[in-house]
């Protein structure tokens, strides 16, 4: 029981220590800078000091946070270019095998499309009878009304008026 209790004040007093120098540090340490920033802002009178003053809050509040926080995208994204290069030797046997499918899928829709095709011409030349029927049978109507010139159509049994 007295390791037990030991190790576990020595945890607590580790996490209390990590606590202040990981956290409450930091920011009394920000706190500080601003101030001082603020007090030294208010003593320079200038506008080239206050122009410098101005860049050094700028880079220090701004762009350094931004910095920090584009960080973990950075290496998320030079990780992920190393792990591609490292995978496209293991992509290659399915992209193989991906490719062979296809082909063979290529040549099956093109006998297949081969013979759909022949199947519909020959329908096409079985029934040409009936199309010509049809065919003649439309453009006799159709030449039967515009062809005639005194003015009545086929269904027109009334005589034409002069």
């Amino acid at each position: 029981m007295l390791d037990a209790e030991r190790s576990l004040k020595e945890s607590r007093n580790r996490h209390h220590r990590d606590v202040w120098l990981k956290i409450a540090l930091p920011i009394a340490g920000g706190l500080l800078l601003l101030v001082l920033l603020t007090a030294l802002v208010s003593v320079m009178r200038s506008a080239a000091q206050l122009a410098v003053s101005r860049d050094v809050i700028v880079t220090l509040l701004v762009l350094c946070p931004l910095a920090i926080c584009m960080l973990p995208f950075s290496i998320g994204l030079m990780t992920l270019a190393v792990v591609s290069g490292r995978l496209h030797p293991l992509a290659k046997r399915p992209l193989r095998r991906g490719e062979a499918l296809s082909l063979k899928m290529q040549d099956r829709v093109g006998a297949y499309a081969d013979r759909i095709a022949r199947w519909s011409i020959a329908l096409s030349a079985r029934l040409a009878p009936l199309f010509q029927w049809t065919d003649r049978l439309i453009s006799a109507d159709t030449t039967s009304v515009t062809s005639r010139t005194d003015g009545r159509n086929d269904d027109d049994q009334s005589p034409k008026r002069d």
